[in-house]
C-alpha cells in the first residue's frame, strides 16, 4: 500500500472539509449580522445562535487547516516499527482492522485501496498503546473491545 498516496487522499479529505467549514462558516456569519436577525424582544437569540454557530465553525476550520499543515510536513517513517507516519495492519477478534498513525486528524475515517483505514494519533489511547509495536507483536487490547490483537503488518 502507498502511504503517500494515503497522506494525498487524506489532505484532499481534509481540504474538503476545510473548504466546507469555511463556507458553513461565511454562511453563518452573514445569518448572524443580517439585520433581519436583529432581536426584535430579549428571548429571541437568532442572532446570538448564529454568531455562536460562526465561531464554532471557524474553531473546525482551524483545527483543520493545522491539521492540514502537519500532514503536508509529515516525514513517513520505513516500515518495521509503529511511529507517526505508520500504516498499521491489525488482526483482531472483531477481525482486521488498518490504522494510519498520523500527526493530527485522529478519528477520520477514509476509504484508501478499497480498505477502511482510521486515522489515528499518538495522543489517542489506541495510538499511544500501538507506538514502538512491530510486526508480529501480540498484546491484549481492552481499547474498543478489541481483545487479543496481532500486528499484521507496519508499512
Amino acid at each position: 500500500m502507498d502511504k503517500t498516496a494515503l497522506v494525498a487522499a487524506l489532505i484532499a479529505t481534509l481540504r474538503e472539509e476545510l473548504d466546507a467549514y469555511a463556507r458553513a462558516s461565511r454562511a453563518a456569519h452573514e445569518a448572524a449580522t443580517d439585520p433581519q436577525s436583529k432581536a426584535e424582544n430579549k428571548y429571541d437569540t437568532r442572532g446570538l445562535e448564529s454568531s455562536y454557530l460562526a465561531r464554532g465553525q471557524a474553531l473546525r476550520a482551524a483545527e483543520a487547516e493545522s491539521a492540514l499543515a502537519q500532514l503536508q510536513s509529515l516525514v513517513l517513517p520505513p516500515p518495521g516499527r509503529v511511529e507517526v507516519g505508520s500504516l498499521v495492519m491489525l488482526a483482531t477478534s472483531a477481525g482486521e482492522r488498518t490504522y494510519f498513525l498520523a500527526p493530527a486528524a485522529g478519528g477520520k475515517e477514509i476509504t484508501f485501496e478499497e480498505r477502511q483505514i482510521r486515522v489515528l494519533t499518538p495522543a489517542s489511547p489506541l495510538g499511544v498503546t500501538l507506538l514502538d509495536h512491530g510486526t508480529g507483536d501480540r498484546f491484549a487490547l481492552e481499547i474498543g473491545g478489541l481483545g487479543e490483537v496481532t500486528v499484521t503488518a507496519v508499512l
